[in-house]
């Protein structure tokens, strides 16, 4: 562990763009560090308590998350604090000790395996890492050992999502391509049907809400998002996630402007298309189904051999 701010800083900046910039993001960091004591204190003594400093160690960035964008934007720092404990109280109930610690060890852990027309898909889970101000989880999805989507979440009381009654939510903070993958994103779109990459992504988060008992899916708003208020070019965002949830099958949002994503993929009625094209609405059905499926049953055995809690 580090025994002051400055070691603290050194484990978690880069110290890109020379001595100039480091040195306004050294200031920035410190600032930060008086700003929110009080919110830090309370992150710290929280992982000390529940003998997690472990991850601390793995990921310093963890005790920061509260004096930065977080989530959505409009959160103040005690309520990032709330949210960031609420999803950490939440995965060590469901899956223990044990089983959060080696969690955030390696970068990210299998879920799920299919082969379809000479091709392989591979859905992993792991710490958001890299994507941390968008989520706790990251979500990929890999065509034959490449990357080419990831969607940050994490799991919130619903009613921190604006939902009613009790249970837990799936937040999707992020649900993204990965830069240079446009060839790629063809390859996979023709491998799976001619169904793009997206709504495959979308049914592996179905099966995992749905694998841990949780009452639904949320995806950030555009005016939301935790990077809408940046305006540097690396934290721009560059698509519309309104639209892109709307493509997914988001029809209505919540109180909090969020959209609601549909919690079970429901196939396409065949009567919906011409008599020609049933043949191949079929082939796309039976394929995302047996996805959902793969997915749906590496989520339920996700931590098994730690004895975890499986819903």
């Amino acid at each position: 562990m580090w025994s002051n701010s400055e070691e603290l800083f050194l484990l978690t900046d880069n110290l890109a763009g020379g001595k100039m910039q480091t040195m306004k993001r050294r200031l920035k960091f410190k600032l930060r560090q008086t700003l929110f004591s009080s919110e830090l204190a309370e992150v710290q003594q929280y992982f000390e308590s529940r003998q997690l400093t472990g991850l601390l160690e793995q990921d310093p960035s963890l005790l920061l998350k509260c004096t930065r964008a977080y989530l959505w934007s409009g959160l103040d720092s005690h309520t990032r604090v709330k949210a960031q404990l609420a999803f950490l109280d939440w995965f060590e109930n469901k899956f223990k000790l044990p089983y959060t610690l080696a969690f955030y060890e390696p970068e990210r852990v299998g879920v799920a395996k299919i082969q379809h027309n000479n091709t392989e898909f591979d859905v992993m889970l792991g710490p958001s890492r890299g994507l941390g101000p968008e989520g706790e989880l990251m979500l990929t999805l890999h065509v034959n050992g490449t990357l080419l989507m990831r969607s940050s979440i994490s799991v919130l009381p619903a009613h921190m999502l604006g939902l009613p009654g009790n249970g837990h939510a799936l937040f999707l903070g992020c649900f993204q391509g990965v830069s240079n993958t446009k060839d790629l994103i063809k390859q996979a779109t023709q491998a799976l049907e001619r169904t793009k990459p997206g709504f495959f992504l979308l049914n592996a988060l179905q099966a995992l809400a749905q694998a841990w008992g949780l009452v639904g899916i949320v995806g950030v708003a555009d005016k939301k998002h935790a990077y809408a208020n940046y305006f540097s070019l690396s934290k721009r965002i560059s698509m519309s996630y309104d639209e892109l949830w709307q493509q997914l099958g988001a029809i209505e949002q919540t109180a909090q402007g969020h959209w609601l994503m549909p919690l079970v993929w429901q196939p396409r009625p065949e009567h919906e298309v011409e008599s020609k094209k049933r043949s191949a609405l079929k082939r796309r059905n039976a394929l995302r189904q047996q996805f959902t499926d793969t997915c749906l049953f590496g989520f339920q055995q996700l931590g098994a051999e730690h004895g975890s809690q499986l819903a």
